[in-house]
This record gives C-alpha cells, structure tokens and sequence, in this order.
C-alpha cells in the first residue's frame, strides 16, 4: 500500500507541476527544425508486460532523435493498461511501462533528465469497449510534450 501511496504521490506532484501545459504528441506545435524528424504519439505492449517489443524500438530511436533535434523539450512518459487486473497493479504496471520506455530511449541518447515518468494504471483508456481489440490499444505509453 506504501508504493502505491508514492506513485500516486508522484503523480499528482507531475500533474500539478505541469498545469495542464502539456501537449499531445500529435499536436500541431512542431519544434522540430527538420521536417523528417517527427515524434511519435506511443508505443503498445503485450499483456501484463513492461519489455519493450522489438517491434516498437524503431519510435524510441525517432523519439530518442526528436529530443535531440528539441534540445529545450521535456517528454512526459504516460504508462497505460488496459482494464483487467487490479487497480494497484495496473499503476505499478503503467509506471514500469514508463520506466522501461524511458531506459531504452536513454540508451539511444535521450536525456533522462528531460524525461519523466506518469503512471495512468487504467484511468484513461483510448478505446473503452470491453475486447481483446480495445485491450491491446490500451496497453501503451504515450509520449507528451511539456
């Protein structure tokens, strides 16, 4: 119960710091000074999983280059899953997520220190039906721009 109380606490202190200032991914505002260099929105998972699929390592390495090509922008890193499992474990999954994005962008030379770490658990799934479809678009982590 104590880690839970400290992710929540995380999050809302990463929320509260933002104001509501951050952007989607695919907002219009393009920082980028090469046209080619765009940041990707989010990346998907398998099933209760954190490790990022060898499918999915092509947009950290775009990701990783956007944010050198925007020196001053900071990624907020939001860890979603899809409903099943508990509450608890969907915030720790969402947050490992995060983490697990957020070691393999820095290995491709993003700077960590421009990128923090939200867990969302199931709070805010794109697609809310109730099927494997829905499930699986779920399962991500979302890239936005502070």
């Amino acid at each position: 119960m104590k880690r839970l109380e400290t992710i929540l606490a995380v999050i809302i202190v990463s929320c509260a710091s933002c104001g509501g200032a951050h952007l989607r991914a695919s907002s219009p505002v393009e920082r980028s000074a090469r046209p080619d260099v765009q940041l990707a929105e989010r990346v998907h998972f398998s099933t209760g999983s954190d490790r990022v699929l060898t499918a999915e390592r092509d947009v950290l390495s775009r990701n990783a280059l956007w944010m050198s090509e925007n020196a001053g922008a900071v990624l907020v890193l939001e860890g979603h899953c899809d409903e099943r499992g508990s509450d608890a474990f969907n915030m720790e999954l969402g947050d490992r997520r995060a983490r697990s994005v957020a070691a393999e962008m820095v290995t491709r030379g993003a700077d960590a220190s421009r990128l923090v770490i939200v867990s969302q658990g199931e709070g805010a799934p794109v697609d809310a039906r109730h099927s494997p479809a829905a499930w699986s678009l779920n399962r991500r982590v979302e890239f936005l721009i502070r």
